[in-house]
């Protein structure tokens, strides 16, 4: 993925979600990350669901979010996969 990164969600309204972010593992240096939807909010992009205080890893491809599988709520292990490949 070109773009990866961590960060926590400072606001998630119907039409956007806003992230700090904490780390860049690729492709990014903003200090915030803003999200939104077309058709669908982007406060719940099946599987994930964004919750304001709540901490993701997030894999981008052409200004587009990959969710199916490439980006997750945040843990430990996750953070450490992220390291593993875009390290």
């Amino acid at each position: 993925m070109p773009v990866a990164f961590s960060g926590t969600v400072v606001d998630a309204s119907d039409a956007r979600v806003l992230l700090d972010v904490d780390r860049w593992y690729r492709g990014g240096d903003a200090e915030q990350v803003s999200l939104t939807a077309g058709a669908a909010a982007p406060t719940s992009i099946d599987p994930l669901v964004f919750e304001e205080g709540e901490r993701y890893l997030l894999t981008a491809t052409a200004g587009m979010l990959n969710y199916c599988g490439f980006s997750a709520s945040w843990s430990q292990r996750g953070a450490d996969d992220f390291d593993v490949a875009f390290g």
